[in-house]
């Protein structure tokens, strides 16, 4: 599967559907996350990547609604979102991705990493 048909998926099932504010898109890698990146400022999102976590920014107050990350970053940003304001809970961000060219292992690791964090998804994300 592609990035094209990725986002595609996710403007016809969740962005046309649902009430979404906030999303964080999980990729494989730093390439994914690039053409991932140019492919939503094609249909005119403002996404931004998080390469590296600036323990200073509130993500949850920037003007950026859409975050891009890569698999491996995506506990220390929860754990970072976890850590501001009214903690994960309170977050702003409302839906997560996870890109079709990620392991399903890994998927499932970091879903069930999410789900304890949240008290079994408990803010509906």
């Amino acid at each position: 599967m592609s990035v094209k048909s990725f986002v595609q998926h996710i403007e016809d099932n969740i962005y046309k559907r649902e009430l979404i504010y906030r999303s964080i898109l999980v990729t494989k890698n730093r390439k994914e996350c690039s053409v991932l990146k140019r492919t939503l400022e094609m249909k005119d999102y403002t996404p931004i990547i998080i390469e590296q976590i600036d323990k200073k920014t509130n993500y949850n107050r920037i003007d950026n609604r859409i975050i891009i990350v890569c698999y491996d970053m995506f506990v220390n940003f929860i754990e970072h979102l976890d850590r501001q304001d009214g903690g994960i809970l309170d977050s702003s961000f409302n839906f997560i991705a996870f890109s079709y060219t990620l392991d399903s292992q890994i998927i499932d690791e970091l879903v069930t990493f999410y789900v304890e964090k949240t008290n079994n998804n408990a803010n509906n994300t």
